[in-house]
Order: structure tokens, then C-alpha cells, then sequence
């Protein structure tokens, strides 16, 4: 399973994207909120890989550790 937080996406409030970008830049430990081609990326991984099998990968930046 792969489990995204924080994506850069249309979805996002047009007023608020300037001031998510700052708190993303501050916050995560990557200082980027994740692209879809981060997403894209890891779900590529999880499909290719014959060894992995089950995990729960958490996209995020580094959130869970804070």
C-alpha cells in the first residue's frame, strides 16, 4: 500500500498554496511538499520489485518523524 500525505496537487487552495509551501519548506524534513511523480515513483517500485511484498509505504517527507 502506498500511503501519500502532503501532495502538491490542483486540489490545493489557490489563497493558501503560498503559505503551505513556506510551513512545508520549514517542517519537513525533505523541505518539499511531494510531487505526483514521487508518488508516481514509489508505486512503480511496489509494482516492479518481486522481494517486497506487504509493506505499508508511507509517502511523506519525513511528517511521520516529527
Amino acid at each position: 500500500m502506498v500511503r501519500p500525505r502532503a501532495v502538491n496537487t490542483p486540489v490545493w487552495i489557490a489563497e493558501r498554496r503560498a503559505e503551505l509551501h513556506a510551513w512545508a519548506q520549514q517542517t519537513l524534513l525533505v523541505g518539499r511538499f511531494g510531487q505526483p511523480e514521487d508518488l508516481a515513483q514509489s508505486s512503480l517500485f511496489m509494482m516492479t520489485n518481486p522481494y517486497t511484498t506487504g509493506p505499508n509505504l508511507v509517502i511523506d517527507g519525513g511528517l511521520l518523524l516529527l
